[in-house]
């Protein structure tokens, strides 16, 4: 089961102008016969990056792990190693699009936690659930 990151209108709203500001940059410098690796660098660092980590950005749920992806980034967490789910609102740099978010601590090699931002967070805590009881019946 996929979960799709929930996205805040604010984040939107501040990575627009970045984005325009990122576009107009590189046509300058195209415009000038600048060097051309600054119309690429800003075109992926500013485009194409955060245009993939807002396209794909989400969790999946499988019968054995929590997969989470966002734009090039994975992380993979065992069911069984996820200990708690709570809430949470914490700024700090994670795979989630919304300040709206849940906390997964697991154990691999040590306590981890990770911040997501399923948009269906009653749905995304009940399919974890639902794959918590079908690893413990194996």
């Amino acid at each position: 089961m996929i979960f799709r990151s929930k996205i805040d209108t604010w984040l939107v709203l501040a990575i627009l102008p970045a984005l325009f500001l990122c576009i107009f940059g590189a046509f300058y410098t195209i415009k000038n016969h600048g060097p051309w690796f600054i119309p690429i660098g800003a075109i992926f660092l500013g485009i194409l990056f955060p245009g993939w980590t807002f396209l794909a950005t989400y969790y999946k749920i499988t019968e054995q792990e929590l997969i989470v992806k966002s734009g090039p980034f994975r992380w993979n967490i065992p069911i069984e190693s996820i200990k708690n789910i709570e809430p949470d609102n914490s700024p700090i740099s994670s795979p989630a699009l919304s300040l709206d978010r849940l906390r997964i601590e697991y154990v691999t090699d040590g306590n981890k936690s990770l911040l997501i931002s399923p948009a269906d967070k009653e749905g995304f805590r009940a399919a974890i659930k639902a794959a918590r009881i079908k690893n413990s019946n194996k």
